[in-house]
């Protein structure tokens, strides 16, 4: 939440607030889950805080289902942490039975678990926010309603994903759980009794330990995440974190990345030992060739090996991607995300909602809403022209609006605008809008 939130709530103090960080929030959870194989052995990540387990062949160990649910909550609570649980016969009715459901522990006994959804509200289906707003716009709130819906009407409002969720809920599609590959305990050390100030040197020494690291790996498995520290003669040492978008048991691309970051290092000293470790492994995928390779198709491979060059360049945190956050106000529905390290590039599909939504969003949102001067037929009324500070001024021919923004009164400074959509006469358009305190105009975007 946003500190003006946080600040409000009682018992908090300035100096228990923290700067959330979404890495640290994974890399937590892997640790859990890495914890968790003592209680199931099959364990999953769902987001940055779900996880998820298969105890269907686990469970007659801790004496029954129930029993095996109530081991997990004493050990998560033996381990400070505050826990929903929720067993049931699909993937995403324990989700949503865990985030809705009126107990802190429930249990669905089998093959009941439609009942149990019926009355959770419809956020517990993981839906798009879009979806879920024109669904409460029609007045659905419950699963129960949507699922006495016709489908053909379902598909053809919302889509295909509104429909994928209820099947994976209700069991009649399969979502399995993809087990969370824990990183083995692979490492390999070099030291040397003369120290060594040249990289030649050096690399030498780095091949060999890279091989060994290697041959280290679990079958069908490669590194994410490589660790490389050196110890320096009568110096404190240093380490640089190598991450990978794919998994690889390459040497030579391992070492490449390894020397990319190294020709940033300034040590003080000469080196008198090496030290790999590997923080984080993954499956590695094989993609089959093209018959007929065509020279205008993407190439995954090779945006990859870009994206680690710049990385290990550059550093992790300059090289990222947008990620919609759940963000009333327009300017911050962005942040921003490392692509190195375990997470996933993103996905061609749009993450917005539906081809409707897409519609009433520019291309392109100034950082800063610019001041513009509007007249109008009437007070309140739609814009009929604008003028810029430039001194562009333009006639519109057609609007669509308006749509009200409003920010919660508990995030300190409201935010009130209503959004035009405009067609000039010259044929471009504006996302305009008024700002409900003072009746200014600002332009705040641009469709192609």
């Amino acid at each position: 939440m946003r500190v003006a939130e946080a600040s409000s709530l009682k018992h908090i103090a300035s100096h228990h607030l923290h700067e959330r960080d979404p890495w640290k929030d994974r890399r937590s959870l892997e640790r859990l889950a890495t914890w968790c194989e003592q209680l199931a052995p099959n364990t999953g990540l769902l987001g940055t805080d779900v996880l998820a387990f298969n105890i269907q062949s686990s469970a007659k160990l801790f004496g029954g289902e129930a029993r095996h649910v109530e081991t997990a909550r004493q050990a998560f609570r033996q381990r400070g942490l505050d826990c929903r649980l929720a067993l049931a016969d699909t993937v995403g009715a324990a989700w949503g039975l865990a985030r809705y459901g009126r107990q802190t522990v429930t249990v669905v006994a089998p093959r009941r678990h439609t009942f149990a959804l019926e009355p959770l509200p419809v956020e517990a289906l993981r839906l798009l926010d879009q979806t879920i707003a024109d669904l409460h716009a029609l007045g659905i709130t419950r699963i129960g309603q949507v699922v006495e819906l016709p489908r053909e009407d379902l598909t053809s409002r919302f889509g295909e994903d509104l429909i994928r969720r209820i099947d994976q809920a209700m069991g009649t599609r399969s979502e399995p759980i993809i087990p969370f590959l824990s990183a083995p305990d692979v490492t390999a050390k070099w030291n040397t009794e003369s120290p060594i100030d040249h990289w030649d040197l050096l690399e030498v020494a780095l091949t060999r330990l890279l091989q060994q690291v290697i041959q280290q790996l679990p079958i069908n498995t490669g590194i994410v995440r490589l660790r490389c520290r050196l110890k320096c003669e009568r110096h404190p040492g240093c380490s640089l974190i190598v991450g990978l978008v794919r998994p690889t048991a390459q040497q030579d691309r391992l070492l490449e990345l390894i020397r990319l970051q190294w020709e940033s290092l300034r040590l003080t000293a000469p080196v008198t030992g090496l030290q790999l470790d590997v923080m984080e492994v993954g499956i590695k995928t094989a993609r089959q060739n093209d018959l007929f390779p065509s020279a205008t198709r993407d190439n995954p491979l090779a945006l990859a090996d870009l994206i680690e060059r710049l990385s290990a360049r550059l550093g992790r945190e300059r090289v990222v991607h947008p990620d919609l956050v759940r963000e009333t106000q327009p300017e911050l529905t962005v942040r921003y995300e490392p692509l190195v390290g375990g997470q996933p590039l993103p996905k061609r599909k749009a993450r917005l909602q539906s081809r409707e939504r897409l519609w009433q969003r520019p291309l392109h949102v100034e950082r800063r809403p610019l001041s513009v001067h509007v007249i109008s037929a009437f007070p309140l009324g739609p814009p009929k022209a604008v003028t810029f500070r430039n001194g562009g001024h333009h006639m519109i021919t057609h609007t669509w609006g308006p749509e009200r923004i409003q920010t919660s009164w508990w995030r300190g400074r409201m935010i009130s605008r209503d959004y035009y959509r405009v067609e000039t006469g010259d044929g471009q358009w504006f996302w305009l809008f008024r700002r409900l305190q003072d009746g200014k105009w600002f332009l705040h975007g641009r469709f192609a």
